[in-house]
């Protein structure tokens, strides 16, 4: 019989056991508000996928696509974060709207420069929050990691999606 030992799940209970509950809530608090980021990013993104009008639309409605199909990973993965520091993931858009740092966009995106516009601006609030929550979560390297990865990609796609304003 092979024994096969997960390393991450070692390290990650032996850190479980030694953070103070008053650290998980900070990670779960920076988190929800992760969560609730990236679920209306995801949404901006959807409504100029579905939306988008013009010469640009083959090439953006195909970034937008890819662009939402990796938000809804880390979606997911922000709130296995959650439930790993034995926390409820919310799971409902008024939990979203409460816990946002930025807000949903309203109406069609159906212009290029005003789709880009919407989601760049969001990008770089949510950007700007998340290199703060970075510092909030000091204390659970584990969850401050996953921010520090996650604020990488957001980085990356923000300058993609805004390689495309002339």
């Amino acid at each position: 019989m092979i024994i096969v030992i997960n390393i991450y799940s070692l390290l990650h209970t032996k850190m479980n056991a030694t953070l103070k509950k008053d650290t998980y809530l900070v990670s779960k608090k920076e988190l929800r508000k992760t969560l609730a980021n990236l679920t209306i990013l995801y949404l901006t993104a959807r409504n100029i996928h579905r939306n988008m009008q013009g010469p640009w639309f083959i090439a953006l409605h195909k970034l937008f696509e890819e662009f939402y199909g990796e938000l809804s990973e880390k979606i997911d993965e922000t709130a296995e974060h959650i439930r790993a520091i034995g926390f409820a993931a919310p799971a409902d858009f008024s939990s979203y709207q409460k816990d946002a740092t930025i807000q949903d966009v309203q109406e069609p995106l159906h212009q290029r420069e005003q789709g880009i516009v919407a989601v760049v601006e969001q990008l770089q609030s949510v950007l700007s929050w998340l290199h703060e929550a970075i510092l909030m979560t000091e204390e659970d390297p584990i969850r401050q990691d996953f921010m520090i990865w996650l604020s990488a990609w957001l980085e990356k796609y923000t300058r993609l999606i805004q390689s495309n304003l002339a």
